[in-house]
Parts: structure tokens; C-alpha cells; sequence
């Protein structure tokens, strides 16, 4: 009985055709990514993160990339709110962790503190000068909240800033444990900038900008707030981006060049 020898140039010719497949379906993984290989980095960057901070478990509460095989993942923990950083992975298996900054360098503590101070310090500015229109000018959003629920802030408060460095928490990082409330005694402690947006009926005069800044310092420190910096910006309510540009007066003061009223 006579078999058939196998031709070496068809079976070269398989090899080379699926090969050329693989390398078109990687080729497309690599310009747009598949669910599956992100799905993949999903559950790499959870085991990642609870590796490195064993006891917690996490959430995925955003995740996407796949371009050149690179996805990213922020994780959440479930037990602390402070605890979120983001996870990159790399032709599915190499991964990196920002939890160094972000949750060891106090990144997200500073900025939630800094926005539940900034929350405070607003009622109080509003109770002690409500002929002042202060403008919802600064991003409310922190990781785990809906994009589509964040409201504006108008008072933005930057601890542990200076005009050289913002959010370094070098030499402060006792001062800010994971998850603990702001407690504005801590802006004694730490340098810090507040930043606020006037909106002024007609056009500000630098006497009117000097006027008003004196008085927000004075209405803050009432408050028990000791801020370092302060960014004020006087717009004519009501102008154009261009009216803004022409007749808005603006500037960061440190706190001890303001005179007293």
C-alpha cells in the first residue's frame, strides 16, 4: 500500500500562512487592544495590588490602554478609600505599580483632604463675605466617583505646596495618615496655597483686587485656616474669555506680604 509523501513546500507554505495570520491579529492587538487581553490586565493589576497590601481586596474602577500591548488599571480597596493607584501592564505578564506616589507619597490623601478643607473653608468665606461671588471654577472629582456627579468647587486648597513643588509630602507624610479626615490645624503644619476665583461686578482696579485679598486672608484665618499662599484671580463677571484676559487682575501672594486690614 502506497502512502503519500508529505510535500515539504505545501506544508512550508501552511506554516508561513498561519504565521502571517498571528502576525496580522497581533499586529491589530497592537494598534487597538482586545477585551481579552484587557480583561487579562485586570485581574494581573488586582492579584498585583493585593500583593502589595495583603488583607485588602480591590475593585477595578477604570481600566483601558491597549495600544502596543500596554493597558492600565486603577485599583480601589475596599477597606481604604485613600488606597487607589493605577497599575500599567505590559505584553500581558510585566506590570508596574504607582502605589509609591500615589498612596505611599499621600498623593490622593492630600487631595481629598485638601477638597473636604477646601469644602470648609468655602462655607466659611461665604458666611464672612457674601457680597463676594466666588466662581465654581476647580474640579471636584476624586477616584471611585462618576465623572457625570462631580459638582465644581469654588475654593481650591493645594497642603503641602509650594511655588516649587506641588503635593510633596517629604517631611509631612505623619501628618496625613491614610483615610483620616482634614483637620485644619494641619494648615500650620504645612505649607499650602488656597486658590479662588472672583468674579467682580464691572472692572477690578488693583485697589479692589488688594482690598479683596486682605479681606479673604482675614475672613480664612478667622476661620482657624493658616494658609501660606494665596491665588486670587479678579474677572469682570459676566465678560468674555478675552475680557478676562484684558481687564482680570491676577496673582499668588504669599501670606505675610498681605497687609492687614
Amino acid at each position: 500500500m502506497k502512502t503519500g509523501k508529505k510535500n515539504p513546500l505545501r506544508m512550508l507554505a501552511g506554516v508561513a500562512g498561519a504565521l502571517i495570520v498571528v502576525g496580522l491579529l497581533l499586529l491589530v492587538d497592537g494598534i487597538t487592544g482586545d477585551p481579552i487581553s484587557r480583561r487579562l490586565a485586570d485581574n494581573g493589576a488586582l492579584a498585583y495590588a493585593e500583593k502589595a497590601y495583603p488583607g485588602q481586596t480591590f475593585t477595578i474602577t477604570e481600566s483601558g490602554g491597549g495600544q502596543w500591548f500596554s493597558y492600565y488599571a486603577r485599583v480601589q480597596s475596599q477597606q481604604s478609600p485613600d488606597t487607589t493607584f493605577l497599575v500599567h501592564t505590559s505584553f500581558w505578564f510585566f506590570r508596574q505599580g504607582e502605589e509609591q506616589r500615589e498612596v505611599e507619597g499621600r498623593n490622593w490623601t492630600l487631595v481629598r483632604q485638601g477638597k473636604e478643607g477646601a469644602a470648609e473653608l468655602s462655607a466659611a468665606l461665604h458666611a464672612a463675605l457674601p457680597d463676594l461671588e466666588l466662581a465654581p471654577a476647580f474640579n471636584g472629582w476624586l477616584p471611585g466617583t462618576d465623572y457625570e456627579d462631580i459638582q465644581n468647587m469654588d475654593v481650591e486648597l493645594d497642603l503641602c505646596w509650594t511655588p516649587d513643588n506641588m503635593r510633596d509630602v517629604t517631611g509631612y507624610v505623619d501628618l496625613f495618615p491614610l483615610d483620616a479626615p482634614f483637620d485644619k490645624a494641619v494648615t500650620e503644619k504645612v505649607p499650602d496655597r488656597v486658590v479662588l476665583q472672583v468674579l467682580w461686578d464691572g472692572t477690578p482696579t488693583q485697589e479692589d483686587y488688594d482690598t479683596t485679598l486682605a479681606r479673604i486672608k482675614a475672613a480664612a484665618e478667622t476661620a482657624g485656616f493658616a494658609i501660606d499662599w494665596y491665588d486670587l484671580t479678579l474677572v469682570p463677571a459676566g465678560g468674555s474669555s478675552m475680557d478676562w484676559e484684558e481687564n482680570g487682575i491676577f496673582g499668588t501672594t504669599a501670606a505675610e506680604d498681605i497687609p492687614a486690614l
